[in-house]
């Protein structure tokens, strides 16, 4: 039996609002409980629909990583968008934007210089660690 707690969490985790599916169908609950049992491994079709449900748009799987934890589990890498809301309205957060101020700062860190290589490289990955990059 799938506890009302956790499946109230877990949709809320999805963004669905309390109270708004507070009565699961046995269809749902035997999905969750599959879920479960197979340790939160979901069905690439379902988890690209819950990113879609969770207000991501274009949503798309870009490649396998090839991690795979275990038999029932992919590793995979997904690209989207999402509005973002501010004080100044909603804003559209685009990857490429993203990716641009990167290639900006590595090309800023590998130029000509009168720092060697590996100093600029060993700058990089501090100033990555710094932002919370993973090494």
């Amino acid at each position: 039996m799938i506890s009302e707690r956790f499946s109230s969490r877990f949709l809320r985790g999805l963004g669905v609002p309390p109270g708004v599916q507070a009565e699961q169908t046995s269809e749902e609950r035997e999905w969750l409980s599959g879920f479960l049992r197979k340790g939160g491994a979901i069905p690439g079709k379902v988890f690209l629909d819950m990113l879609n449900e969770a207000g991501f748009a274009n949503v798309e799987l870009v490649v396998e990583t090839g991690f795979n934890s275990s038999p029932v589990t992919k590793g995979a890498l997904f690209r989207a968008t999402k509005s973002v809301i501010s004080d100044l309205g909603s804003v559209v957060m685009e990857t490429k934007d993203a990716l641009s101020k990167y290639q900006e700062f590595f090309n800023a860190a590998y130029a000509e210089g009168t720092i060697d290589r590996k100093t600029k490289h060993l700058i990089a990955l501090g100033a990555s660690l710094a932002a919370g990059c993973d090494p």
